[in-house]
């Protein structure tokens, strides 16, 4: 029983890591492209992207 409530609790934190994870690389990619608009300089903001989410690749 205990058991089966840490796999749950797991499996629901796993989630929403996951899901902020995807939001936080949303965010990302909208602010990347209004830089881009804005013709401000894009790169500093792809380095910091680059490390902060590091399973995601930057392309414009």
């Amino acid at each position: 029983m205990i058991r089966d409530d840490a796999d749950v609790r797991h499996k629901s934190a796993n989630r929403e890591i996951k899901i902020l994870f995807a939001f936080l690389s949303d965010i990302s990619y909208i602010y990347i492209e209004l830089f881009d608009r804005m013709n401000l300089d894009v790169s500093l903001f792809e380095t910091y992207v680059s490390k902060s989410l590091p399973h995601k690749k930057t392309t414009l």
